[in-house]
């Protein structure tokens, strides 16, 4: 479903729209992997590459094993469709190639009789000299963008490469038109088309990553595509909205939410007006990620008045935070740590020791309610929507994804240097 409300910026010149495209609510990679049994295992080797990285003074790599949405874009013409994470967390668009080859399901550290095989640190195909297979190729079964197809392309040729989380993405970069869900109005974008995956994107239904944050921490410093759109002045405003819905009784592949491109969401937000009415700003503290700073954190008995830096995300699905104080939230909510999924479980049929946590933002307390936070693991089993995340030197301490996004209206809002928040409608 796509609803355009069209104004008219200049007179007789430039017509300036609003657009609203549907997010669809996926299966998160930790909900597949807990259902077949693996999760343990990848979560290991996720938990020995960010040691690697904290080691040499790094910061721990964006993971999208959580994820719950995605949305559709085009790129072409005709239209090529491709199912994209929207992340305002990282400032890259790419999609998968008709060239891809994979790059193998094992990690580098992970070969027959290494030292992380021999940990037990590694998945066990990787570590069996009779079962281990580079063949197997994770850009199977996914939608592949073919150059050769569209009489926009152009040919950029650059070479690209992106570390994540959960693996790399590399290849070439391109320039050919892009689109959301098949409608106008499109606009001309620098884009990464992968010729290599790591193994975490095998049988996702996922084709890429589309980045909203600030050019600056793009890989090789190309323009994002919705800086693409307020450059060429195709929007009304230059700000887009994300509105989530509650996940409660959401099944898989239904509308999980809204993208509002150039303007406030009215309908899903306590927005009050075109103009922003209800909406209160938050300025930022760098231009990369959208990041501020958080003053405080309260859950239950547990309170900290402690000033950090935290980012919204829209590509994250928990709320992230250092370890200690992860740990303490976890506690005064009444979870059990489950080491083998490392997450905090409760009981689904029994109210949680918290009803809320609020978080001190620029001077305001914003309260999420448990029915945003407590997510489901099973029929019987629950898990609070918090995740320990070391961020090592330098990087966030704090990541406020979905999970904050459920009970906040965001408003993303670069040209200005602020975020807004509205309360979502129930």
């Amino acid at each position: 479903m796509k609803t355009v409300f069209v104004f008219f910026c200049l007179v007789g010149a430039v017509i300036c729209e609003v657009h609203q495209i549907s997010l669809n609510r996926r299966q998160s990679l930790l909900e597949k992997k807990i259902a077949d049994g693996t999760w343990e295992e990848y979560l290991k080797e996720r938990q020995l590459k960010n040691s690697i990285i904290l080691a040499s003074g790094g910061t721990p790599l964006k993971d999208y094993s959580n994820t719950l949405y995605d949305a559709t874009i085009c790129l072409g013409t005709p239209c090529q469709s491709f199912k994209v994470i929207p992340d305002t967390g990282s400032s890259n668009l790419w999609v998968t190639s008709k060239n891809c080859g994979g790059g193998g399901n094992c990690p580098d550290y992970c070969t027959p009789n290494s030292w992380a095989c021999q940990l037990g640190l590694c998945q066990k195909s990787c570590c069996s000299s009779l079962v281990h297979d580079e063949s197997s190729n994770p850009c199977d079964g996914q939608s592949k963008y073919d150059s050769s197809k569209s009489s926009t392309y152009q040919k950029d040729g650059r070479s690209w490469s992106i570390q994540y989380g959960t693996g790399s993405a590399s290849g070439i970069l391109d320039v050919d038109t892009l689109s959301w869900s098949g409608f106008s109005p499109s606009v001309s974008v620098t884009f990464g088309e992968a010729t290599s995956l790591a193994a975490f994107f095998a049988d996702q239904p996922l084709d890429g990553i589309l980045g909203m944050a600030y050019q600056s921490i793009a890989v090789d410093h190309v323009l994002p595509p919705f800086n693409a759109m307020i450059k060429k002045g195709i929007l009304d405003k230059p700000i887009f909205t994300f509105w989530l819905t509650q996940l409660s009784g959401l099944p898989q592949g239904t509308q999980g939410g809204q993208i509002t491109l150039g303007g406030y969401d009215t309908t899903h937000c306590k927005i009050t007006s075109t103009n922003g009415g209800g909406v209160t700003w938050i300025p930022l503290s760098s231009e990369t990620y959208y990041e501020f700073e958080l003053s405080g954190v309260k859950v239950n008995s547990y309170s900290s008045n402690r000033r950090q830096q935290a980012i919204l995300d829209s590509g994250t699905s928990l709320i992230a935070g250092p370890s200690d104080a992860i740990q303490k939230m976890g506690k005064a909510c009444g979870g059990t740590y489950n080491s083998q999924y490392g997450i905090y479980t409760v009981p689904c049929n029994k109210t949680p020791s918290c009803s809320s946590m609020t978080f001190t933002i620029n001077g305001n307390q914003y309260t999420v309610q448990s029915k945003n936070f407590v997510l489901n693991l099973s029929a019987s089993q629950c898990y609070l929507g918090i995740q320990g995340f070391d961020s090592g030197f330098g990087g966030p301490a704090w990541i406020l994804g979905d999970v904050f996004i459920r009970q906040f209206c965001s408003v993303f809002d670069p040209t200005n240097n602020r975020i807004g928040l509205a309360p979502a409608t129930a």
